[in-house]
C-alpha cells in the first residue's frame, strides 16, 4: 500500500506539473542540462545578487557578486544536470575536488515559509525533492525565468517557485506573491581554430638559425586579474568544450580538441616556457596555436601549426 502511494505521487508530478507551463512562459529546462549556471535575482534592489550557498548553514542564499567575478566566486557556480522527466537538479560546485569536503551539494525543495537549502545526495535524480523546472518569458533569451519547485507545485496544485526573501534566503511561494524572476547566465565554448600566437619568426640570413618562441599551454586569465584557475573552474571549461566543440557538427577542429581532453596541462592554469624553433635560410615561420574562448578565459591547447614561408625578405614583410 505504501508503494502504491509513491506511484500516485510520481504520476501526479509527471502528468499535471511537468507537462504544463505557467501562463506566458516557455519551458527552457532541458537547455541547461550539463551546463554551469549563474542565476541572478531580478527583484527591485536585488540586482547583482546571485543564487548561491551560505557556507555556514548550507542554505540557499542571495550572494552579492559583481557579474565579472561570478566565474571565480566559489559559492554561486551551479551545475545543472538531467534529473529525468524533463527536470534539472542544481548542484553547487563549491566543494568540487575538495578532499576535505567531497560532498554533492544539491538544491532541495522545502515547504512554504521554510528556507531552501543545499543538501548532500549522491543520486538526487531518484528523489522528486531535488527536481526543478525553468520557465522563461522568451525562447530567445533567459533574462526573466521562474525556478519552480516540482514537489511543492504538485502538493499545492499551483505553481510554487523560488523567490528571495528580505533576509536574502530563498523560499518558495505561489506566483501571486513575491518576485519570482531570475536571470540565468550561461556560456558556450567558442572554437577559435588555429590563430597566430606570435609575429612571424623570420631569418634573412644564408644559414639556418634557432629563434625563441614563448609557448603557453593552459587557461589564460584576464590581464591583471591575478585569478587562480581551480580544478573546478577547469572542469567547467573542459565540459563546455566537450559539448560545444567536440560534440558539435559545425566545428572543424572537433578531433583536435578531443585529443586535448587527455592533456591535463590544457585544462590547468596557463604555463609558459621558451622553446627554440628552427628557421631555415631566407625563410619565415608563422606559429599558429589551437585555442578556444569561454567567458573571459582563453584555453590554449598544446597543438601548434608551424607554417614555413620560403624566400622571405624580412625587411619587406607587411
Amino acid at each position: 500500500m505504501k508503494l502504491f502511494g509513491v506511484l500516485i505521487f510520481s504520476l501526479a508530478v509527471s502528468c499535471k506539473n511537468l507537462g504544463d507551463v505557467p501562463p506566458g512562459r516557455y519551458d527552457r529546462t532541458a537547455e541547461f542540462f550539463d551546463r554551469t549556471l549563474y542565476i541572478e535575482y531580478l527583484a527591485k534592489n536585488s540586482r547583482g545578487n546571485w543564487l548561491g550557498i551560505q557556507k555556514s548553514n548550507y542554505q540557499a542564499y542571495l550572494t552579492p557578486v559583481p557579474e565579472s567575478y561570478v566565474y571565480i566566486d566559489p559559492y554561486v557556480r551551479l551545475q545543472a544536470f538531467d534529473c529525468g522527466e524533463g527536470t534539472i537538479c542544481l548542484r553547487n560546485r563549491w566543494t568540487e575536488f575538495d578532499a576535505t569536503n567531497p560532498n554533492f551539494w544539491v538544491l532541495k525543495s522545502k515547504p512554504a515559509a521554510t528556507n531552501t537549502a543545499f543538501e548532500t545526495n549522491p543520486a538526487p535524480e531518484y528523489y522528486n525533492d531535488y527536481k526543478w523546472k525553468v520557465y522563461c518569458t522568451s525562447q530567445q533569451n533567459t533574462d526573466a525565468c521562474y525556478l519552480c519547485d516540482v514537489t511543492q507545485t504538485a502538493l499545492s496544485s499551483e505553481w510554487i517557485c523560488l523567490f528571495g526573501a528580505s533576509n536574502k534566503y530563498l523560499q518558495g511561494s505561489s506566483l501571486a506573491a513575491n518576485e519570482h524572476n531570475w536571470r540565468i547566465v550561461t556560456h558556450n565554448a567558442m572554437d577559435n581554430g588555429y590563430s597566430v600566437g606570435h609575429f612571424d619568426l623570420c631569418n634573412d640570413m644564408e644559414a639556418a638559425v634557432y629563434m625563441n618562441y614563448r609557448y603557453c599551454v593552459g587557461i589564460e586569465v584576464p590581464l591583471f586579474s591575478n585569478w587562480v584557475v581551480t580544478s573546478s573552474m577547469a572542469s567547467e571549461m573542459k565540459e563546455a568544450i566537450s559539448m560545444d566543440i567536440i560534440q558539435s557538427s559545425s566545428s572543424n577542429h572537433a578531433n583536435d580538441w578531443a585529443n586535448e581532453m587527455y592533456n591535463p596541462q590544457t585544462f590547468a592554469q596557463e604555463n609558459c616556457s621558451l622553446v627554440e624553433i628552427p628557421i631555415p635560410p631566407r625563410s619565415a615561420v608563422t606559429v599558429q596555436q589551437l585555442t578556444a574562448s569561454y567567458g573571459p578565459f582563453l584555453v590554449k591547447s598544446q597543438k601548434l601549426n608551424i607554417i614555413e614561408k620560403e624566400n622571405a625578405h624580412c625587411d619587406s614583410r607587411a
